[in-house]
């Protein structure tokens, strides 16, 4: 692979970073069901493979961002110009060779291809939660007894507040 630049390690953390991305979004859809079905066991299961999926994904990302680094300085030194400006893929599928070319431009689409399903779930199963954490909230308001108590277990209890009147013209 003389006079190409050496792509392995990026290929990798894309190939890692594209799989845990593609199993975020089963977890994302996994956790909006278990919302759904209000089973406590299910969520918490789902919740746990879901914060896994984003350990994997912060590594794989670290681990690109590093590659990148890696990459860049590779071809800085490769130029004599000094390289001003960014790199993108398209600017490296050139200096890399055939094999690692096509595979840089798959995981590219690939990627590209998984985020936004994969951010459309998220967003669903975060708005759920949130919907869920409302109805829980408004439930516990409704149901559980109001006592202000100053003993170390809440015995003496005080009187609960009765709502003050509007004063003024309008009252």
């Amino acid at each position: 692979m003389s006079g190409f630049l050496d792509a392995g390690p990026l290929l990798a953390a894309l190939r890692d970073l594209r799989d845990a991305y593609a199993h975020a979004l089963s977890g994302a859809e996994e956790l909006a069901a278990a919302l759904v079905s209000g089973r406590i066991e299910t969520i918490r299961s789902a919740t746990a493979a879901q914060a896994a999926w984003v350990a994997l994904i912060a590594d794989a990302e670290a681990r690109r961002q590093l590659a990148e680094v890696e990459l860049v300085r590779a071809l800085h030194a490769a130029r004599s110009s000094g390289g001003e400006g960014a790199v993108t893929a398209s600017a490296l599928l050139p200096l890399l060779s055939p094999d690692d070319a096509a595979e840089l431009r798959a995981l590219r689409h690939d990627l590209l291809t998984t985020l936004p399903p994969l951010q459309v779930a998220q967003r669903r199963a975060a708005t759920l939660l949130h919907h869920a954490h409302r109805v829980v909230k408004r439930a516990l308001r409704t149901t559980a007894p109001v006592t202000v108590g100053y003993g170390p277990h809440g015995e003496h209890r005080l009187p609960r507040p009765e709502p003050r009147q509007r004063q003024g013209r309008r009252a």
